[in-house]
């Protein structure tokens, strides 16, 4: 039987699941946005829809602030330098409250270029958003 599931029945499996602490409120709503997508365009290349299983999701995929995710890769660009400028005391993961929004803009572009050339799937990254949080198929990262 089919049940179709919207963002807050979505976030409620999750809370059933106990796996509600592992996502933000916005990383949430990436992910299901991006699931949504996904299982489209599964469906209209004549693939079947998806069972809902927030466990099995989260084995697949994970959320990051932009820096977590920036300090787990390897990259050489310079454009990531200035991340270490940032005053004294204050947590680099929380780095949206800091930067304005055209740096923010060449961040997430660098973001998908690092992601392109290490083959990781980004499912998204929040747009207008502080802190800024990146959704990533785990299976790639």
């Amino acid at each position: 039987m089919k049940q179709t599931i919207d963002f807050a029945r979505f976030q409620r499996g999750f809370e059933s699941a106990g796996r509600l602490n592992q996502w933000s409120d916005h990383g949430l709503e990436i992910l299901f946005n991006h699931l949504i997508e996904l299982e489209k365009a599964s469906i209209a290349g004549g693939g079947d829809e998806w069972e809902f299983d927030p466990v099995e999701i989260c084995c697949s995929y994970s959320e990051y602030s932009l820096i977590e995710f920036l300090d787990d890769r390897d990259h050489s660009n310079p454009v990531f330098d200035w991340l270490l400028l940032i005053p004294g005391g204050k947590d680099r993961r929380q780095l949206g409250e800091w930067i304005n929004s055209e740096q923010e803009a060449e961040l997430k572009s660098e973001v998908r270029k690092v992601a392109a050339d290490q083959n990781i799937t980004i499912a998204g990254i929040s747009e207008g958003r502080s802190p800024v949080q990146v959704v990533v198929n785990t299976d790639t990262f």
